[in-house]
């Protein structure tokens, strides 16, 4: 369809959603873009965030850390580092990983764990914010 994009949103844990959407917006690595049909060809870097897409005007949202993006003008395909739907079980777990990757970054560690802690805030807060958003 003209005025449709097909989506496509896979991890290695595997394939999330091969859908027909009418917009995208994801988290590059730089700020978030949007992506509409008919969009110029585009192949971007993501970061750690929200991957949001419109059906019949019902917003969906995936928790995303890192990956790729590629755009074309009808079609979306996102390769992402890891991507899920986030569920209350998931939320719980996403605040207590956050918890001690703050309390980790607090005290005096080496690079190495500073670095795995930041990646776990990042994860962690990705998950919080898509589940904010689906609850609109």
């Amino acid at each position: 369809m003209a005025n449709k994009l097909h989506l496509e949103v896979a991890s290695p844990e595997g394939s999330l959603v091969s859908e027909e959407v009418d917009d995208v917006q994801a988290p590059a690595s730089d700020g978030y873009i949007g992506i509409l049909p008919g969009h110029a060809p585009l192949l971007t870097e993501l970061g750690a965030g929200v991957l949001t897409f419109t059906q019949a005007g019902v917003p969906r949202h995936i928790a995303l850390v890192d990956g790729f993006l590629e755009a074309q003008p009808h079609r979306v395909r996102v390769l992402a580092s890891s991507a899920s739907w986030v569920d209350a079980a998931e939320v719980e777990r996403a605040r207590i990983a956050l918890q001690r990757a703050s309390d980790i970054l607090g005290e005096h560690v080496m690079e190495e764990d500073v670095e795995d802690a930041e990646a776990a805030v990042a994860a962690a807060k990705a998950k919080l914010d898509a589940w904010e958003k689906s609850r609109g």
